[in-house]
């Protein structure tokens, strides 16, 4: 381990911190080689295979996902550096100023999960980067707070109509993205948004043909009852624990539209 050279300090240089997301911390970052500028989330690597399974959701959808309107994925690899050095270098990036919780509400999701990133945060020596595609610094929820979205209903229903097509895009694929909220929709340009974070997608299931008396159906139906999702967003069906399917998407979308079009005296243009 005296010998461990990290890839991500090998091939990037550290701009800023971007916020925290999830069980991560999202920084922006330039390759030294081709000077292109990414986001690069940064995630503890827990133990436990189960714990280990459902932080890698992310990393095996993402390059499933090629849409104008989702986060495009680039490269993802694990690190374990000596105890020493990770300590020193969580410490570092953490000293970035504006490094800040970006999301509105405690995301929630298996108690397990939510126990074993705090608990090996200290214990484990292994981290997931994944490297991604750099938005704007300020997502929808930014912009809803400082009132610095268009007000134009025809924009606003613009960037509604560019959240819609992404989440069919995901459903297409087969995946329910399971956290939609304002913080995970970002901004490329003023015009043009893009899904993010996907720690919380899983696989759809065939609930409406589900047989009680198939036990792998049954396996596969009770991923679809985790609490996974932020509170605020999700479906009763989520809260109360209960089977569900890809409509918890449709349900958080009604819940961001009402907040795009309550938010501000919208100006409608004819």
């Amino acid at each position: 381990m005296d010998n461990f050279k990290s890839h991500y300090l090998q091939h990037f240089e550290t701009i800023r911190c971007l916020g925290k997301r999830g069980f991560g911390i999202v920084f922006e970052a330039r390759n030294k080689l081709d000077d292109g500028k990414y986001a690069m989330k940064k995630i503890p690597f827990p133990s436990r295979q189960e714990s280990r399974d459902r932080v890698l959701h992310e990393v095996k959808a993402l390059p499933e996902l090629d849409h104008e309107n989702i986060v495009k994925y680039f490269n993802a690899w694990l690190e374990e550096p000596p105890r020493s050095c990770q300590e020193e270098t969580d410490n570092q990036w953490m000293s970035y100023s504006n490094c800040m919780d970006t999301s509105s509400n405690i995301t929630t999701g298996p108690t397990d999960t939510t126990r074993d990133s705090r608990k090996e945060q200290k214990a484990t020596i292994q981290y997931l980067y994944i490297q991604m595609e750099l938005c704007q610094t300020h997502s929808l929820i930014e912009r809803l707070k400082n009132g610095t979205l268009c007000r134009d209903i025809i924009y606003i229903l613009n960037i509604f109509n560019q959240i819609i097509e992404g989440v069919e895009y995901i459903h297409s694929q087969k995946f329910i993205h399971r956290d939609l909220k304002p913080s995970n929709i970002l901004f490329i340009s003023d015009d043009q948004i893009k899904i993010g974070d996907f720690g919380s997608v899983t696989k759809m299931i065939k609930s409406d043909i589900w047989n009680e008396y198939d036990s792998k159906q049954r396996c596969l139906n009770e991923q679809h009852t985790n609490q996974v999702g932020t509170q605020l967003y999700m479906s009763p069906e989520q809260i109360l624990g209960k089977p569900y399917n890809f409509k918890v998407d449709i349900y958080s979308l009604g819940i961001i539209l009402f907040e795009l079009l309550n938010s501000y005296n919208i100006i409608i243009n004819y």
